[in-house]
């Protein structure tokens, strides 16, 4: 229910563009900050709500490919060569006390725009979902918090959704009305034969326009030149005029191929495989499994303070209570006084007694 409720609030929040032209990218993003991209989708939808005026045909380009779209009122897809999404996340997950773990996930934003996203993270978590936008080249971390004793956290897969900015190339041609005026005179006893070309632009776009002009007498055609990059202003009219002397009456002609040039904006979007559909909009982020060691305790389960170190002008030093300094040769201690000899006589005295 979570994912199906988390789908239909996506939809919503994707619906607020008008582009018509998207990138869909069928990416799995890892939580080490990698990806696998299966495959990249060009599609493009109600082409003629875009363009002005009746279009005769249309090519997008995109990273230097160009696509003819055959079919304006539909929608239409073509096949992208598979390119990396520029956008990467990274978790990661520690013990923060006893029985509370802390989870750190990280959107990084290497495109040079800012990039909206929501992400739907696993349910027993004190977020359920977000929205934020990165700035280009920036990153966004999103502190996460679960009540756990255990030692062992499976973080399970989180969807990600994001709409990319970008643009795309449109060339198209419109139809556009044009006219051939013709008239003749006698000149120098010759008939002088004028043709007036004139293309208009009924448009409100400026339009490029490159012309070919030629006549047909009997079974001659006469080359009348061609011009090329002319530019039409919006509702403007371009003229030339042309001439050749003939006795036969010749038949005037003219190839316009016109064109404008513009840019579209197009959204670059994941999208999710469910079975044999896509989900658009939604992207996985595999889940990783943390594994936290806690600090090694003694056995009486405190941590002991470290021995503080004895400052440097005391190391080496002998204690004073394990042994006495040994006194220089001569001098005498204070306690030992020196023993004097008898005399002769008193040694005598003291034989007699």
């Amino acid at each position: 229910m979570r994912t199906v409720v988390f789908i239909t609030l996506l939809l919503l929040f994707l619906n607020t563009t008008v582009a018509q032209i998207y990138r869909y990218d069928d990416v799995v993003f890892y939580p080490d900050g990698s990806q696998h991209v299966n495959l990249s989708k060009l599609y493009v939808a109600n082409l003629m709500e875009m363009l002005k005026g009746e279009v005769l045909e249309a090519y997008v380009i995109y990273k230097d490919q160009r696509f003819f779209i055959f079919q304006f009122k539909r929608s239409i897809t073509f096949d992208l060569p598979i390119e990396t999404v520029n956008l990467s996340v990274k978790i990661s997950a520690t013990k923060v006390n006893r029985d509370t773990w802390k989870i750190t996930y990280t959107v990084i934003n290497n495109y040079d725009r800012a990039v909206p996203v929501n992400i739907s993270f696993p349910p027993g978590y004190t977020l359920k979902n977000i929205s934020t936008v990165i700035s280009g080249h920036s990153h966004v971390s999103i502190d996460l918090y679960k009540n756990s004793p255990s030692n062992t956290l499976y973080f399970e897969d989180s969807y990600i959704s994001y709409r990319i900015p970008s643009k795309v190339e449109i060339i198209y041609t419109p139809s556009i009305p044009f006219s051939i005026e013709k008239s003749n005179r006698i000149v120098n006893n010759s008939i002088l034969w004028i043709a007036n070309y004139s293309i208009y632009n009924t448009i409100d776009v400026p339009l490029k326009a490159n012309i070919y002009l030629w006549a047909e007498i009997g079974n001659k055609s006469v080359n009348l030149g061609n011009i090329s990059n002319i530019t039409l202003p919006p509702h403007s009219t371009y003229s030339v005029v042309r001439s050749i002397y003939s006795e036969e009456v010749p038949v005037f002609y003219l190839h316009v191929y016109v064109w404008n040039r513009t840019e579209e904006e197009m959204l670059i979007l994941p999208i999710l495989r469910v079975n044999d559909s896509y989900i658009i909009g939604v992207a996985r982020v595999k889940g990783k499994l943390f594994q936290y060691t806690p600090p090694t305790l003694p056995e009486d389960g405190r941590k002991r303070p470290k021995e503080e170190e004895k400052p440097p002008e005391n190391r080496g030093r002998p204690e004073e209570d394990k042994e006495e300094v040994e006194k220089p040769p001569g001098e005498t201690k204070e306690e030992e006084k020196p023993i004097e000899k008898p005399t002769e006589g008193e040694e005598r005295g003291k034989e007699r007694e």
